[in-house]
């Protein structure tokens, strides 16, 4: 059985550091912020009070998948973020391509995406928000599996 992992409310915006199974981990939770400007500036100045980057993996949770492109490079290996629950509406195209109206508006709706050396997955979720319905995008529980590097010889 995986190890898991109860993070309370008020670690928000602190970095956690973590053994699983052995293995270093840091771990952090960003609360949701409006506006870009604020975020971005938010971002930055959280951030400038955690350590500096180490081999150790950095994992970010971060509510809102608009904010990626707002993180300070390299704050975190990998970033999983929800809030758009997939588009919600569109039509889906396998498991990695779908037109969404989120989508339309050039927001990170589902899937992996990448900048610098930082991957964004974002998960489709399985509730809606706003209407509430889901069409043509299905739900999605998304199980992660984290692997420690392999050491290469």
């Amino acid at each position: 059985m995986p190890p898991y992992v109860v993070i309370p409310r008020e670690s928000t915006k602190q970095l956690r550091k973590l053994s699983v199974w052995g293995q270093p981990l840091e771990i952090a939770v960003l609360d949701y912020v409006f506006g870009d400007r604020e975020r971005r500036a938010w971002y930055t100045e959280l951030m400038r009070g955690w350590p500096s980057r180490t081999a150790t993996p950095r994992l970010l949770l971060n509510h809102d998948p608009r904010a990626f492109a707002l993180l300070p490079a390299a704050c975190a290996q990998l970033v999983l973020s929800g809030h758009t629950h997939g588009g919600q509406v569109g039509v889906q195209w396998g498991k990695a391509a779908a037109l969404t109206v989120v989508g339309l508006v050039e927001i990170s709706d589902q899937g992996v995406f990448h900048r610098s050396e930082m991957t964004l997955y974002v998960t489709r979720c399985v509730g809606f928000y706003g209407y509430p319905m889901r069409l043509g995008i299905p739900p999605e529980i998304a199980l992660l599996t984290l692997r420690a590097p392999r050491s290469s010889f």
